[in-house]
């Protein structure tokens, strides 16, 4: 750095100061990059004092005249330019989240668990709608862990459906905690093998038909019309069924009872004349 006293005058006694940048000190030890920090203009002296022009520059460059425009905030282009952003992004992150959606893979039921196996045979067959919850699986798990199997919680459904599923006092025993509890479920079982080995029988107003026996059922509307025409008018039979009846109530005597006790006869007569009936539509 100099200092020089450029006014000759005596009474002025200013100092003008002037930094040599070309100096090897400024060179060696205070070196920046020429592309951060080139100036617009490099004077090789800058001289520094009363009403210097030095400070008239400075002034201007720090307006902001060497920096490029800023956009205004009501700039057409730029909301353009922003609303574009903004649906790119919402696309972009509506198309990722839909692809994940359809990515979900839906877990179907394990068929191939023995639980599960037996509680929908069981809603089959009873027309039920029991869930898979805690208390109804306890019951089959809990059996299934001892020395059952999924086929012989299976046959004791089959068993029970068969003796109760027409008999409207027992028809609502058919649950899983009544057929599948510790206390039934074996006494149930053995009954269920002896049927299975019977031939699975059907069961008619609590009897089970013996083999050979087929199941009928009685229509009493028409089984008490027809005491009526047949035995108190003695009217012709209308069809095979009546006709029968009415030969198996002629060798019964059932004319000369009272009426009491001929309305009794004539319930198992029909009875009998509905399976022979059932019998022959086998055969044929």
């Amino acid at each position: 750095m100099s200092i020089e006293q450029l006014n000759k005058r005596n009474h002025d006694r200013t100092n003008y100061y002037a930094i040599n940048y070309d100096h090897e000190v400024l060179t060696d030890h205070f070196a920046v990059d020429e592309e951060a920090a080139k100036p617009a203009r490099k004077p090789s002296k800058i001289r520094i004092g009363q009403n210097d022009p030095i400070e008239q520059a400075k002034t201007a460059s720090s307006s902001g005249s060497n920096w490029p425009d800023r956009p205004s905030q009501n700039d057409p282009m730029d909301k353009v330019k922003m609303t574009r952003s903004l649906t790119e992004s919402t696309t972009e992150i509506t198309t990722e989240s839909t692809t994940n959606i359809s990515c979900q893979v839906h877990v179907e039921p394990d068929e191939t668990d023995p639980a599960l196996q037996v509680l929908t045979h069981f809603n089959q067959v009873t027309n039920s709608n029991y869930r898979e919850g805690k208390t109804t699986m306890g019951y089959i798990r809990g059996r299934l862990v001892e020395d059952y199997v999924a086929s012989d919680l299976i046959l004791v459904t089959d068993y029970l459906v068969a003796k109760w599923s027409k008999d409207p006092r027992m028809r609502d025993y058919l649950r899983p905690k009544t057929l599948f509890s510790p206390e039934n479920c074996s006494e149930y079982f053995d009954k269920a093998k002896k049927w299975q080995e019977a031939g699975r029988p059907a069961c008619v107003d609590g009897r089970w038909l013996k083999p050979g026996e087929v199941a009928v059922s009685v229509d009493t509307v028409a089984r008490d019309e027809a005491f009526r025409r047949l035995i108190c008018s003695s009217s012709k039979p209308k069809n095979r069924l009546e006709e029968i009846a009415a030969q198996l109530a002629g060798k019964s005597g059932i004319r000369r009872m009272t009426e009491v006790s001929a309305h009794a006869a004539w319930r198992g007569i029909w009875a009998k004349a509905a399976e022979q009936v059932a019998k022959e539509a086998t055969c044929a």
